[in-house]
């Protein structure tokens, strides 16, 4: 009898839990691509960052 209470709790607190994340509009209101501000510091100088078409190169050597 005890053991059917508990899987009972379970089984509700699980759809509960499922319900609730689903529900959520938490992703709908995010910003995308998101907008970032940096700064990199070179020698004691702050340089902002910018977007812009460049790209990593490897090189040998």
């Amino acid at each position: 009898m005890g053991l059917k209470r508990l899987l009972k709790m379970i089984l509700a607190y699980s759809l509960f839990i499922i319900m609730i994340g689903c529900s959520t509009n938490a992703g709908e209101e995010a910003e995308f691509p998101p907008s970032m501000n940096a700064v990199a510091e070179v020698n004691g100088t702050d340089y902002q960052m910018e977007k812009g078409n460049e790209q990593w190169v490897r090189k040998k050597g």
